[in-house]
């Protein structure tokens, strides 16, 4: 089985650093930026399923043709950096054009980047944020130490099969998700706490499981 993953942002937030962690373990400082869409197929073992990634270029001048590649996507990764406040205002965008444009199923993960550098955060208003969204998971990730990045693409590909079973079994979406839950080193929370700046404490929330 295969899935169509879409990952949104701004340019240098850290898209293409984020495939190349999960697929080669490596984490380069500067990579070229992508032009237009780059495509690459992934297999995730733990699922036993392919996804296939479109890595989006950030620049505004590409952003027409975005709508082209987020078209049937099971899963869309929407990016910020951390240290980068207009990127989260951007990210805010990506949000509203796949809740507009995009399929209604589409998992929307919303991805803070370079977690890494968590002593030059300028981004702190994402707990508000999500509650306001129909966000379906958050979570920080770094490409330079790996963080969540395993963990990330296995939302993904759990998540987007879920929805790809649903869908063969009962047809169309059922509706939009209502419930917000917190999902932390594999259990449940149905309550939130307040996110922290500490780089090491894991930061995945889901508004609903399955």
């Amino acid at each position: 089985m295969s899935l169509k993953l879409v990952i949104l942002g701004d340019a240098c937030v850290g898209k293409s650093c984020l495939i190349n962690k999960f697929t080669t373990n490596k984490f380069r400082e500067f990579e070229e930026p992508t032009i237009g869409a780059a495509f690459q197929s992934v297999r995730v073992s733990d699922s036993y399923l392919t996804l296939e990634v479109w890595d989006t270029a950030g620049q505004e001048r590409f952003r027409s043709l975005a709508p082209m590649y987020y078209r049937d996507a099971s899963v869309a990764f929407i990016c910020y950096d951390i240290t980068n406040n207009e990127s989260f205002e951007s990210a805010k965008y990506w949000y509203n054009q796949i809740e507009e444009k995009g399929d209604t199923d589409c998992i929307k993960i919303l991805v803070a980047t370079k977690s890494d550098l968590y002593a030059q955060r300028e981004v702190e208003e994402v707990e508000r944020y999500l509650k306001s969204t129909n966000v379906s998971y958050f979570m920080e990730t770094s490409a330079k130490t790996g963080k969540n990045i395993d963990k990330l693409f296995n939302l993904a590909a759990r998540e987007g099969s879920i929805v790809y079973r649903r869908g063969e079994n009962n047809g169309k979406s059922k509706g939009k998700r209502k419930r917000w839950k917190r999902e932390r080193c594999g259990r449940i929370y149905s309550n939130w706490e307040r996110l922290g700046k500490e780089a090491d404490d894991e930061k995945i929330f889901g508004n609903n499981c399955c």
